[in-house]
């Protein structure tokens, strides 16, 4: 009798551990963030094509410093397009954010509504500078 609860009792240790270390992967897997963007002037509507679009990790460990990672620029639709796919080692600094620039438009930093982990379709509006 004893060899059987001893059997059952590892049984069910196995399976907590089991169950415990996919809780665990899951929540440090990677992310797989995806941004579809535009980029349009603010007046007219149109799209800006060659806008400089930085795209930066901010860490969101201790030190919160930034790291650029990428530099796109826009097409002549100003569409841009980034896949990341950020590893478990890298998930403090999964969260992105986009600087967004072109000559006689007002910049745009931080641009952060961007969903880590999901795809994100995103518009952003820049003002033309008046002269």
């Amino acid at each position: 009798m004893s060899k059987i609860n001893l059997i059952v009792i590892i049984f069910c240790f196995s399976i907590m551990l089991s169950c415990c270390s996919t809780e665990l992967e899951s929540k440090y897997s990677s992310y797989h963030t995806i941004i579809n963007g535009q980029v349009l002037d603010k007046i007219t509507g149109d799209p800006i094509d060659s806008a400089e679009v930085e795209i930066s990790k901010l860490a969101r460990g201790w030190f919160g410093f930034d790291h650029k990672i990428l530099t796109l620029y826009t097409n002549s639709d100003g569409k841009f397009h980034f896949d990341n796919h950020c590893k478990v080692d890298d998930r403090y600094f999964c969260s992105l954010y986009l600087d967004i620039h072109k000559k006689s438009y007002y910049s745009i930093y931080n641009y952060g509504d961007v969903e880590e982990g999901t795809e994100n379709n995103v518009t952003i509006y820049l003002t033309p500078k008046i002269k």
